[in-house]
């Protein structure tokens, strides 16, 4: 086997300082440790004598690496098996699950047709074919995920060193906004999964046999709950990078306030650091719809199927005589999750939008700026600025296929005529 290191060993022995950033960052990096198809380590590196850098990287032979490995491949396998049985009817290389009473199907005798029938099933087993493909792309863009996490790191750490110098009152809210997002993300699906387990437990929905039942029986429902980690995911970064934003809007308003009060000039050298830190930033969301790019649109798919499966069954109980919307059993569960799937469709969106309405607040106090004389320069570096952001506003694209919405309305006033 091949092992590709994804970042140099570090040389530096006992770093004196510990950064802030590893801290801030702390509870995002268990999450993907956690979900055990990222098995990300971290370091602290000296930039000086004094100061020190957190940096992620994959160490191969560690306990949190061979604890992924061994989650990952027993899940794929399980996963793999539940399609095999559930979808396709195919028992090989051994009958595990057992869905004949459990799976939601047409309630209409009408609506038998093949086609029908195939939709149901392929849509009872989204959520495992989704989690499969998830496991599959993550290991093989795990160099990426890495990468953007080590990007983040440096931004905060250069944010939080410019922005303290210069910001009396200057905090970060990225450790704030993580553990709250962790915790309705990951706290409450972790939580409501317990009675599915008690139910897989007191049924022979498993087929395993002891030891082996017990340990598949705790592990399916936690991996169909990973799929909130991907939220979670998601809407952290949105959060990390909508932060950023604040920090440099937060950085002009202290330079505007400050050049009211003095009657001074900017310098150019401070004015193409802003410049820098914004360019960062904006590679930083760009790569926010590269990395999620698969678990979301699977997400997408997810939400289309169960909403035409959740229609459907709706139009097949109207349609049957003496059926009743309220008593349908799967109608009911089908309903609550399609709120559920819209719910995180909504708040991933809203996300989104948060990140440009940040970037608009940006280019509103770059604007405040013009009101002060200043050399060309530095006008011109200014103005740079602000075309960067009229001219193409931070999104979140999945590639070609879907971007989610954001706000472009707020920034009409500036673009050039």
């Amino acid at each position: 086997m091949k092992f590709v290191k994804i970042v140099p060993e570090n040389t530096v022995k006992n770093p004196k300082c510990k950064g802030k950033t590893s801290i801030d960052l702390w509870s995002y990096l268990c999450l993907l440790r956690i979900s055990a198809t990222r098995p990300i380590s971290q370091r602290n590196e000296l930039i000086d004598d004094t100061t020190s850098r957190t940096v992620f990287f994959v160490k191969w032979f560690s306990p949190i690496t061979f604890f992924s490995a061994a989650v990952s491949v027993f899940s794929l396998y399980l996963l793999t098996v539940m399609l095999l049985n559930g979808v396709l009817e195919v028992y090989w290389p051994q009958k595990l699950f057992e869905y004949n009473d459990q799976i939601l199907r047409p309630s209409h005798h009408s609506a038998s047709s093949y086609e029908v029938i195939k939709f149901y099933k392929i849509s009872n087993f989204m959520l495992p074919t989704s989690r499969l493909i998830v496991i599959l792309h993550q290991m093989i863009n795990l160099k990426g995920i890495v990468k953007q996490l080590n990007a983040i790191s440096g931004l905060a750490d250069d944010l939080q060193i410019h922005c303290a110098s210069r910001c009396g009152n200057f905090s970060s809210k990225i450790r704030r906004n993580s553990i709250r997002t962790i915790a309705l993300l990951v706290g409450i699906p972790a939580v409501t999964v317990f009675p599915v387990i008690v139910f897989l437990f007191s049924n022979d929905l498993i087929l395993a046999p002891v030891i082996l039942r017990e340990v598949i029986i705790v592990l399916v429902p936690l991996q169909l709950v990973v799929i909130y980690f991907e939220d979670a995911d998601f809407i952290i970064q949105c959060d990390i990078v909508s932060e950023f934003f604040r920090q440099i809007e937060m950085v002009l308003v202290e330079t505007e306030d400050y050049l009211k009060g003095k009657h001074c000039n900017l310098h150019l050298t401070e004015v193409r650091k802003w410049h820098q830190f914004l360019l960062r930033n904006r590679r930083i969301v760009g790569q926010i719809g590269t990395i999620t790019k698969v678990p979301q649109l699977l997400s997408l798919v997810e939400v289309t199927s169960h909403l035409t499966m959740f229609l459907y069954t709706v139009l097949n109980v109207l349609a049957s005589p003496g059926t009743s919307l309220l008593e349908n059993y799967f109608l009911r569960m089908s309903f609550s999750y399609v709120v559920v799937i819209l719910v995180r469709l909504q708040a991933k969106t809203l996300k989104a939008e948060q990140v440009t309405a940040a970037e608009v607040r940006v280019h509103d106090a770059l604007f405040a700026l013009n009101e002060f004389p200043q050399a060309l320069e530095v006008q011109l570096e200014l103005q740079g600025m602000r075309n960067t952001i009229t001219a193409t506003p931070s999104h979140i694209a999945f590639g070609n296929y879907c971007t989610l919405s954001y706000i472009k309305a707020s920034l009409s006033r500036y673009s050039p005529k």
